[in-house]
Parts: structure tokens; C-alpha cells; sequence
């Protein structure tokens, strides 16, 4: 039953569309079964193996020193099982919907959540941090990928519902009264505006969280990490043009006008 009504969005025809109608309204939205049973197990230990090569590099102490303790960087291009992930089917479809056919990985990250230790993550924060405004269209999506289950006990993400539409961060009292917590099955994805706030609960489970984060942006933002160097990037029928240009292969800054022309020629 309706009344005085003049204007109202179709009714949705598939589960996208069901998704993109809650996530352009509430902020975000879960997807069921975004990675396969195969994939999940695999994720996991990868990440893992990201972590340590890249904690080798650079040494623990240095890592808490700026904070990026329990985060593996960039997983497209450590190892092209992410890659794959990132440019998929699935991800394609969703982003486009909110972003149209122009836009590129912006950041690929692996977030480790032990047990019973507090996350850098477990703060309020957006996904294009110190951002202050709005906009009539999203300029950034993510999809957060569970590797395990997403519960109140294992510190599951909390979202603050509606909060991509409000260009300064709520109080306190309002994050914390209206955070919705996300329960997640292994593999299931959560998928939303990058300006709403949002962050991890604690983990207080005795086991550890993984789960692999994204972020998509317009073509005008620069990407955090240069995304053409995933393994075969170059291989001919390794990705497909559209993958490629979500990799960045058309948005990297030319160094001087003939390269820049050179580009647009090619």
C-alpha cells in the first residue's frame, strides 16, 4: 500500500540489483558466496606469505613504526591470485554499476586481525581517508572479502549506516549508537561506499581474521600502487583490455608531452 507517491525507484529484477539499491541508500551491503570454497583456504595462506616477504623487507619494529603492522600491501602485485580476484567477473560487475565503465583499482590490501590485539584498523575511519565532502555519485567503492568468519566474537567490521552522505564524521555517540556489525560467512563480501565510516571490532575470539580489502576509484584519483606490475601484465591473452585498464594501464601519469602523446596515439 502506497499513497502520495510520484517517483519511486524499479523494483529490483536480480540480487545486484537489490545490492546497489542498499548500498546507494543505507551505504552497503553483503555478497553472498563473492569467493569460491577453492579460493578461500588459498587466500588466506597467501596472504600470509605476502606478510612475511614483505615483513622481511623492512623488519617488524619499522613496520609498528608507521603503523602497517598486520597489513600485506598491495597482494595484485605480490602475487596474481589477487589480481585475478581484483579484475574478476564479479568485482567488474559490481563496480561498474556504481562507478560506470571508467575506473581502476585504486588499492588491494590484506588485513590480518589477530587475536586480542588492537588493529590501527579498529579506528572510525573512511576508505579515501581525510575526506570531508560529498558527492551526487559514488567516487570510490570497496569490497571487503571475509577469509574467515565475520562475527561479533572474531571482531567483524562495523559500519555507520547512511554516513556517505554527510561530508564531516558524526560524533562519537552517533558512530557508535548506530554502527551496524557485519556478519560475514568465509568468502562472503561486504560491499560499500568508500566514504562511509566504518571500522574493525575487537577480536576477542582466540583466533586470528583475515580478510582482503579493495578499493575502487574514478580515474581521476591516483592509485596507491603502480597495479601494471602483476605478473604477465604485458602477455598478450593474459588480461583482457578492460582488466588492463583497471590495472592502470591508461591512467599512470606520462612523464613528458611526447610520452603523453604517444599514449594517445597508440
Amino acid at each position: 500500500m502506497k499513497h502520495g507517491i510520484v517517483e519511486q525507484t524499479p523494483e529490483p529484477q536480480n540480487f545486484l540489483d537489490e545490492l546497489v539499491e542498499t548500498v546507494n541508500i543505507i551505504g552497503f551491503a553483503v555478497y553472498k558466496g563473492f569467493l569460491e570454497s577453492e579460493e578461500i583456504k588459498l587466500a588466506g595462506e597467501k596472504i600470509n606469505a605476502v606478510y612475511e616477504r614483505q615483513l622481511a623487507s623492512h623488519g617488524l619494529e619499522n613496520f609498528d613504526s608507521i603503523k602497517d603492522s598486520n597489513i600485506a600491501r598491495s597482494l595484485a602485485t605480490e602475487d596474481s591470485f589477487f589480481a585475478r580476484i581484483a579484475v574478476g567477473a564479479k568485482a567488474i560487475s559490481i563496480i561498474s554499476r556504481f562507478l560506470g565503465s571508467n575506473f581502476i583499482l585504486y588499492s588491494q590490501n590484506g588485513i590480518i586481525n589477530p587475536a586480542n590485539q588492537t588493529h590501527y584498523q579498529s579506528s572510525w575511519h573512511r576508505d579515501l581517508n581525510y575526506q570531508h565532502w560529498t558527492s551526487s555519485k559514488p567516487l570510490g567503492m570497496s569490497i571487503l572479502v571475509a577469509v574467515e568468519p565475520f562475527t561479533i566474537e572474531t571482531g567483524c567490521t562495523r559500519m555507520s549506516p547512511a554516513t556517505h552522505k554527510v561530508a564531516e564524521a558524526p560524533s562519537d555517540w552517533f558512530l557508535e549508537n548506530h554502527a551496524i556489525p557485519v556478519v560475514m560467512e568465509p568468502g562472503d563480501a561486504a560491499i560499500f561506499d568508500a566514504m562511509m565510516f566504518h571500522k574493525a571490532g575487537a577480536n576477542t575470539s582466540g583466533r586470528l581474521r583475515r580478510a582482503i580489502n579493495h578499493i575502487y576509484t574514478i580515474p581521476l584519483m591516483r592509485a596507491q600502487f603502480d597495479f601494471t606490475k602483476v605478473e604477465n601484465f604485458g602477455e598478450v591473452g593474459s588480461y583482457s583490455d578492460e582488466q588492463r585498464y583497471i590495472l592502470g594501464s591508461q591512467v599512470n601519469q606520462p612523464l613528458d608531452p611526447f610520452n603523453w602523446r604517444a599514449a594517445r596515439l597508440k
